[in-house]
């Protein structure tokens, strides 16, 4: 899959989760804890983001990345690899 669609799946449940980030311009090297991201909400964004590209991995596998651009890495390999 693309990784502008991957980018634009997670900015959409990054909106979803943290509703105050709504109107913000959200950037890939940015981390989730600087954008105010807590450890039970990064754990939503990665579920629906899992759920909304109908991706079955563990969550565990993508769950280390500290920045959105990590976590959008980690989903682009998690579709290139067989």
């Amino acid at each position: 899959m693309d990784r502008n669609k991957l980018y634009e799946v997670v900015i959409d449940c990054i909106r979803e989760v943290v509703p105050e980030l709504q109107r913000s311009t959200l950037v890939g090297n940015e981390s989730f804890e600087s954008l105010g991201i807590n450890s039970v909400e990064r754990a939503d964004v990665i579920a629906r983001s899992l759920e909304a590209l109908s991706l079955n991995v563990a969550r565990v596998s993508v769950s280390g990345a500290k920045t959105i651009e990590e976590f959008v890495d980690l989903l682009h390999e998690k579709f290139e690899s067989p």
